[in-house]
Formats: structure tokens, C-alpha cells, sequence
């Protein structure tokens, strides 16, 4: 098993939204403006903090912002609507998503604002391989490492983890899991923040975000539900793409604690959001106040959030390129033995956990044979048949994996191959004579076999059984030959 060691620093995405004071019964619909944060993506461990920004509608009196992982520091609003705040990320060791709430109202509406920041921790990695090999980890499109394994065959990698990334892939292509605990899809915030003052209102609005596990925008149609112990909770209706509004009502006066649960379809776990049912007395009202515009301030027009987002690109793993040579034993039914040396080079596509490739093989084979003849005079005639083949191929395999450490793979060849036979008969009376023919033939070839992972490379061994449409006038019928080839590849890194 491979895990992601506690001191990994957590890549937590963070969502930005717009709240205000407690809703009423008078409050008319809620819309959407801009949040931005900068910069949108953060490394736990070095980036200390994100700066938000807001443009407010003109009206706006209070404005509030509260995080859902980290914390919002130095809340501020000036006269012309602009408001801006200092994010903190959390000092956790798991990637996540972080939800903040920011709210503004102008006394009939609510407006809510969605933004997100990504933030990238490090760690190490547990890679179980071969006893001191050197090893190395990819995830995404970066690769972590080398290391060395120890006698027990572990070795600890270096890496920083991105939100939304569950596997990496070793040396070997093999997949590796970080074993990192699952985070909800979801969140909620109430426009009051983590409290409610039930002495003085009886009605909050409910915010609920769905997103990817990787902080994008969730795209999908499947509605979250949401159910409450204290209270009642109006159905949801969709504000924009992943999010969603609802009304919260509780009795006057009412004190505890009320646990929202947050369900979806695609989620696992669920997202538990607790509220503090409070007096006057034990309210903490976090909101600040929108100071009145200046009269040379110009009325700034609400800013919708874009629905759509450009998709990011998915992480790109890059092939690995490998030499290698092998050497064994080729023999055809008819009686033809021969040794077999290659070499080949290649690149490899990783899959998941398969591979496919694509390489060229250049052999050499060598055979010679002797036969007694006997010409229908009864004399004796020596017949030596020498013959080399020396193919150039191109191939195309599957390899996938059978066990931790043991690789199936099946390959398809198909090239040409330069035939000589050489004859040299020798008659009764000691007499010689010599022929050489050479031919360009076709070659068709399909193999199996199997691969062991050692240090930097791998040792294969395979059977080929490889078709060589024969038209010398000295060798007669096709050539038809198995061949057993064992040897070692080597990966470039």
C-alpha cells in the first residue's frame, strides 16, 4: 500500500460566496456578483495567504465573509462598493476543497458571490518496489523523486498533492494510491454565518455549493438535498450552475444547535454543517458595514458570475522511452534451428495501469545445415545449407498487469527481413560448388510473454511465433519459426 504520510500539506480548493444580515419575510429574490481571488491557487507551506475581492451593487449596507476551512482576516468595505479580505489557508494534511461565504444585502436582497482557490501541500509519498531499487512517483504531470527503496523494499518520495488526485504512478507505471480520505462535494453557509440570533429573526437564507473534487464548477444535473434537526428548510432552487439557495426558519427564541446534512448523488461522505441557535447576548455579528457612497462615486451595475469555465486540462503523463536486447533459440517445424539475437527501442504510453507501445526490433539469426544425398547414379553428394535472416520490424504491444510484480504482454510485428542461403555441395569426387541467393521478404510475427520490474528496467522473456513469406529457389516452402527470446529492457528516464 502506498499512503500519503500525515505531513503531507493539504491542497484545499476555496470557494468564495456574498452574504449579508439574516434574511426576512419581506426579502425579495437573491442574484449573484463577482468574487475574485488572487492568487487562485496556493501551496500550503510557502503561500501564506490569498487577497479576495467584491463589487458590491449600489444599496448594499452590510457585508460579511466567513471560511469554511481556513479563516477570512481584515474585512474591509469603502464608499465606491469595492471589498476586499485577506484569505488564511487551513493548517491541515489532506487535500480538500474550502468553501468561504461572503454575503451582502440591501434590505430586500441578498447577493451571494462563488469563486475558488486551490491549494497544493507536500508530503511523502510510500512506494513499495524491488529491495534498493530507485524509484520515483507522477502525479499529474510532474514527477517526484528518485529515491532509494531500503532492504524492505520502501522508499519515501517527496511530493505535492493537488486537490482532486487520488493516484500516482510509479517507475514501473503502476498505479499507486495515496490513500487519502475522501472529501464532500458540498457545502453549506447560512447568510448569518455560524450563528443565528433567534431573539431577533426567524428567517436565514441557506447558500449550498456542489463542486468537482478538484474545485471546478460542478456541471452536472443531479440536485443536492439538504435536511435539518432544529427548524424547517425550504426545497432548493438553483442560483447558477453547482449552486444553490434555500430558506431556513426556526421559532423565535429557539437556542442550541442546529445540524444541517448536505446529501448528493455523487457525494461520499456527506457534508454535516453545524449552526449555533443564540440570544442577543451570546451573538457575535462578524459583518461589517458598507459605508454610504461618496457623491463621486459612479453607481457600479451587478456583476452576474460566468456560468461557464473553461475546463482544465487533464494531467498528462508522459510516455517512457526504452532499449533493450534479448537472445534465445528460433526453430521451424521442418527441422530449422537457429539462434536468435535482437535488440529494440520503443516508447511507452502508460494507460492506467496498462501500457501500450509501439518500437522497432532488429534480429539476427543464423542457421546451418547438412544433408546427405544420394543422385539416382548411387553417387553421394554433401549438401551444406547456411543460412541468415536478419529482419527489421515494427511492433505494437499491450502489456498489463498480472501481479504486483510480474507483467503479462502480447505484441504484434510486421516488417521485412533480408533472407541469404548460402549452398555449398560437395560430390563424391571432392568436387565443389558454390551458390549465394539473397531476398527481401515479408515478415509477419505475433508474440507473448511476460515482464519482471527489476531496478531501472525490466527482464522479459516471450515465445514469437513469426510467419517469413520465403521465395528463395534454394530453400523450399515458407518459413515458419518459433522463437524464445529472453533479455532486458531498460527505461529512459
Amino acid at each position: 500500500m502506498r499512503r500519503i504520510l500525515p505531513t503531507v500539506a493539504v491542497v484545499s480548493g476555496c470557494v468564495l460566496f456574498l452574504l449579508g444580515t439574516a434574511a426576512t419575510a419581506g426579502t425579495a429574490g437573491s442574484s449573484l456578483v463577482n468574487v475574485k481571488v488572487a492568487p487562485d491557487t496556493l501551496q500550503l507551506g510557502s503561500d501564506d495567504a490569498a487577497v479576495i475581492s467584491a463589487r458590491l451593487p449600489v444599496g448594499a449596507t452590510r457585508v460579511n465573509v466567513h471560511c469554511h476551512l481556513g479563516k477570512v482576516e481584515n474585512l474591509s468595505a469603502d464608499g465606491k462598493g469595492r471589498v476586499s479580505a485577506r484569505y488564511v489557508p487551513p493548517a491541515q494534511f489532506h487535500p480538500a476543497v474550502d468553501i468561504i461565504v461572503l454575503s451582502a444585502s440591501d434590505g430586500r436582497r441578498t447577493f451571494w458571490g462563488v469563486s475558488r482557490v486551490r491549494l497544493v501541500g507536500r508530503g511523502k509519498a510510500r512506494i513499495v518496489t524491488s529491495p534498493d531499487a530507485v524509484t520515483w512517483l507522477r502525479i499529474g504531470n510532474r514527477r517526484f523523486g528518485p529515491a532509494q527503496a531500503d532492504v524492505q523494499g520502501e522508499a519515501f518520495v517527496d511530493v505535492e498533492v493537488p486537490p482532486g488526485v487520488a493516484f500516482g504512478l510509479d517507475d514501473q507505471g503502476k498505479p499507486v494510491d495515496l490513500r487519502l480520505p475522501e472529501q464532500p462535494m458540498t457545502a453549506l453557509f447560512l447568510d448569518s454565518g455560524p450563528q443565528m440570533n433567534t431573539e431577533e429573526v426567524t428567517l436565514a437564507k441557506v447558500l449550498v455549493v456542489v463542486h468537482e473534487p478538484d474545485g471546478r464548477i460542478y456541471r452536472g444535473s443531479e440536485f443536492p438535498s439538504v435536511t435539518v434537526d432544529t427548524g424547517e428548510i425550504s426545497p432548493l432552487r438553483q442560483l447558477a450552475l453547482g449552486v444553490y439557495e434555500a430558506d431556513y426558519t426556526v421559532p423565535l427564541n429557539t437556542s442550541g444547535e442546529a445540524t444541517f446534512k448536505v446529501d448528493h448523488p455523487l457525494d461520499s461522505p456527506d457534508f454535516l454543517r453545524r449552526i449555533a441557535l443564540v440570544g442577543r447576548a451570546g451573538y457575535r455579528d462578524d459583518a461589517v458595514p458598507v459605508p454610504p457612497e461618496s457623491p463621486v462615486a459612479e453607481e457600479q451595475p451587478v456583476e452576474p458570475v460566468p456560468e461557464e469555465e473553461a475546463p482544465e486540462p487533464e494531467p498528462v503523463v508522459p510516455p517512457r522511452f526504452f532499449i533493450g536486447a534479448q537472445g534465445g533459440v528460433s526453430v521451424d517445424f521442418s527441422g530449422w534451428i537457429s539462434g536468435v539475437a535482437a535488440i529494440d527501442a520503443g516508447i511507452r504510453l502508460p494507460v492506467d495501469a496498462q501500457q501500450l507501445g509501439l518500437g522497432i526490433r532488429g534480429a539476427f539469426l543464423r542457421s546451418s545445415q547438412k544433408n546427405e544425398l544420394t543422385d539416382p547414379q548411387g553417387e553421394d553428394t554433401s549438401v551444406v545449407a547456411r543460412t541468415t535472416v536478419v529482419p527489421l520490424l515494427f511492433s505494437v504491444w499491450h502489456r498489463y498487469p498480472a501481479m504486483p510484480r510480474l507483467h503479462l504482454f502480447s505484441s504484434l510485428h510486421l516488417g521485412t527481413s533480408v533472407i541469404t542461403n548460402r549452398m555449398t555441395s560437395t560430390f563424391v569426387d571432392e568436387n565443389e560448388t558454390r551458390s549465394t541467393e539473397r531476398r527481401l521478404i515479408l515478415t509477419v510475427g505475433l508474440g507473448f510473454g511476460v515482464e519482471v520490474p527489476v531496478k531501472a528496467g525490466a527482464i522479459v522473456a516471450g515465445v514469437d511465433g513469426v510467419f517469413y513469406n520465403n521465395t528463395l529457389r534454394t530453400f523450399q516452402g515458407r518459413l515458419i519459426t518459433l522463437e524464445a527470446l529472453v533479455g532486458y529492457r531498460f527505461f529512459i528516464p
